[in-house]
C-alpha cells in the first residue's frame, strides 16, 4: 500500500514538474509574443479577434461533445473506443462548422462589425483541426506523457503564434496576422499530437455499442465545458457589445496579464491531475490528499502573485505593452484580486470531474456563467472597463467558494482542513504585501523607467516569498513543503556533486 501511495505521489510530482516547466516556458514565450504584437497591432485588431474567438471556441467545445475527457476518465479503453471517439468528434465538428459558417453574418450584425463574419469563417477551420486531434491528445494524457505534451504545446505556440504571427504583423497584415497565426498554431499542434500519440493494440472499428457510453459521459463533460466557456467569455461578450471593440481590446489585454499564471496553472492541473486522479477515482483517501496538497500549492503560488500584480500593475503594463496601453493599469489592479480565485477553483474543478460527477459540475458552471454575465453587465454600466473587472472578480470568488464546497463534500474535507490549506499562502502573501507597501514609494521616486521598477518589484517579491515560505515551513504544517522539500534537497545535492566533479 505504501509503495502504491509513493508511486501515486511520484506520478503527480513528475507530471507537475514537466508541466510547470512547460507552463513557465510557454508563459515567458507568450509574454514576449504579447509584447511584440502589442507594438505591431492596435486594440481594435485584438478586439475583433477576441469576439470571433468567443464563437469559434464555443463551436469547438460543442463539436467535440466531451469525447476527449470521456476517453481519459474511462478506466480502460481499446481500439474500438478510440475509433468510435474519433468518428464522433469529426462528425460533430463538421456539423458545428456548417452552423458557424451560416451564423457568422448574424454575429457580425449583432456586434455591428462586418469584418467579424469573415474572421469567424476563417477561424472555424481551426476547431475542425482540433477535432481531428482530440483522440491523440487524450491518449497522451492517459499515458501520462507530460514531457511530450510540454514539447508539443511550446513548439506549436512559439512557431504558430510567435514566428508566424509576428512575421505577418511585420508585413502589415493587421488583424489577419492574428487570425492566420491561430490556424498555424492549431495545425502544428495537431500534427505533433498525432505523431507522438501512443498506438492502441488492434486496428479498432466503429462500434455502435460504445457510442452511448461515450456520449453520456462526454455529454456531461461537454455541458460543463460549454458553461465554463460561457463564464470565461461572458465578460468579453458584454464588453464587446456594450462598450465596443476598442474597450474589448483594452480589457482583453488586462485580463490576459492577470490570467497568465491562472491559465498555465490550470493547464497543469487539467493535464496532470485529471488523468492521474481518474485512474484512482475509487481511492477517495488518495484523491482527498491530492486535493488538499494541490490547493495548498495553488494558494502558495497565486496569493503572492496577486499581491505582486496589485503593486506592479503600472510598470508591468508599460514594460509589456508600451506607454499607449497605460490606461489598462487600473483594470489590471482590480483584476489582481481575482488571481487566486481564478487559479484555485480549477483544483476543485478537476477533482469533481475526475470522480465522474460531471452533471453536478455542469450545474456549478451554470451558476458561474450567470454570475459572470450579470457582474460584467452591472460593472460595464456603472464603471466601464474597470467596473467590469470588479464584477468579474466577485463572480470568480463566488465560483471558487461553490466549487471548493462541492469538492469538500465529495471528499469529506473539514472546514479546518480547508483553512489550513490556505494558511501558508496567506502568510506569504501578507509578507509580500507589507514589504511592497513599505518600499513602493522608494521604488517609484528613485527608479525611473517601467522596466527598472518592474525588476525591483519582482526581486523584492521573489526574495520575500522565499524567506516567508522558509519561515512559514517552520511555523505552519504544510503538505506541499513536506512533499517538495526532499526533492529540492535531492536536486541541490546532485548539483553540488556535479560541481565538484
Amino acid at each position: 500500500m505504501e509503495q502504491q501511495t509513493q508511486g501515486h505521489r511520484q506520478a503527480i510530482i513528475a507530471g507537475l514538474g514537466w508541466m510547470y516547466l512547460s507552463a513557465a516556458l510557454q508563459g515567458l514565450s507568450k509574454l514576449a509574443v504579447i509584447a511584440i504584437l502589442a507594438r505591431l497591432l492596435n486594440p481594435r485588431d485584438f478586439g475583433l479577434v477576441g469576439i470571433a474567438l468567443i464563437f469559434t471556441s464555443l463551436a469547438e467545445r460543442l463539436g467535440q461533445v466531451g469525447i476527449g475527457p470521456a476517453l481519459i476518465q474511462r478506466r480502460s479503453i481499446d481500439g474500438d473506443d478510440v475509433v468510435t471517439g474519433a468518428a464522433l468528434s469529426v462528425c460533430c465538428g463538421l456539423l458545428m462548422s456548417a452552423i458557424l459558417w451560416v451564423s457568422a453574418p448574424f454575429i457580425a450584425d449583432f456586434f455591428r462589425e462586418p469584418l467579424v463574419s469573415l474572421i469567424i469563417r476563417v477561424l472555424s477551420i481551426g476547431f475542425l483541426i482540433d477535432g481531428l486531434a482530440v483522440t491523440s491528445d487524450s491518449l497522451l494524457q492517459r499515458s501520462l506523457a507530460f514531457r511530450t505534451m510540454m514539447v508539443v504545446e511550446n513548439a506549436s505556440y512559439i512557431v504558430g503564434i510567435g514566428l508566424v504571427g509576428a512575421s505577418l504583423a511585420l508585413l502589415g497584415l493587421g488583424v489577419w496576422a492574428l487570425v492566420i497565426s491561430h490556424i498555424a498554431m492549431r495545425t502544428i499542434r495537431a500534427g505533433l499530437l498525432y505523431h507522438y500519440a501512443p498506438r492502441i493494440d488492434g486496428p479498432g472499428r466503429f462500434n455502435r455499442s460504445r457510442v452511448r457510453g461515450l456520449l453520456y459521459l462526454g455529454g456531461g463533460f461537454s455541458i460543463g465545458r460549454i458553461l465554463n466557456f460561457a463564464s470565461l467569455q461572458g465578460d468579453n461578450f458584454v464588453v464587446g457589445r456594450v462598450l465596443g471593440m476598442d474597450a474589448l481590446g483594452l480589457y482583453n489585454r488586462a485580463y490576459q496579464l492577470m490570467a497568465l499564471p491562472a491559465v498555465y496553472v490550470a493547464q497543469v492541473l487539467e493535464r496532470v491531475l485529471f488523468p492521474v486522479l481518474s485512474k484512482r477515482q475509487a481511492e477517495i483517501p488518495k484523491v482527498r490528499e491530492a486535493f488538499l496538497t494541490v490547493l495548498e500549492l495553488l494558494a502558495l503560488v497565486s496569493l503572492p502573485l496577486g499581491v505582486f500584480l496589485l503593486f506592479a500593475a503600472e510598470p508591468l503594463v508599460e514594460a509589456v505593452f508600451g506607454p499607449r496601453w497605460g490606461g489598462i493599469a487600473p483594470t489590471l489592479s482590480v483584476l489582481s484580486f481575482g488571481v487566486f480565485f481564478r487559479t484555485a477553483y480549477k483544483c476543485s474543478d478537476t477533482v469533481v470531474r475526475s470522480l465522474g460527477e460531471v452533471y453536478r459540475y455542469a450545474v456549478q458552471q451554470a451558476v458561474y456563467a450567470v454570475c459572470i454575465v450579470l457582474g460584467s453587465l452591472a460593472g460595464s454600466l456603472a464603471g466601464g472597463v474597470t467596473g467590469v473587472a470588479v464584477g468579474v472578480v466577485a463572480a470568480v470568488a463566488v465560483n471558487y467558494v461553490l466549487m471548493t464546497r462541492l469538492s469538500a463534500r465529495l471528499l469529506s474535507v473539514s472546514a479546518e482542513e480547508l483553512l489550513s490549506a490556505h494558511a501558508l499562502g496567506a502568510w506569504t502573501a501578507g509578507w509580500v504585501a507589507a514589504t511592497l507597501a513599505l518600499t513602493q514609494g522608494f521604488i517609484v521616486t528613485t527608479l525611473h523607467g517601467a522596466l527598472a521598477q518592474l525588476v525591483a518589484y519582482t526581486a523584492i517579491s521573489v526574495s520575500v516569498c522565499a524567506a516567508a515560505g522558509w519561515l512559514g515551513a517552520q511555523l505552519l504544517p504544510s503538505r506541499t513543503l513536506a512533499l517538495l522539500l526532499p526533492h529540492i534537497s535531492a536536486l541541490v545535492s546532485r548539483g553540488r556533486k556535479r560541481a565538484h566533479v
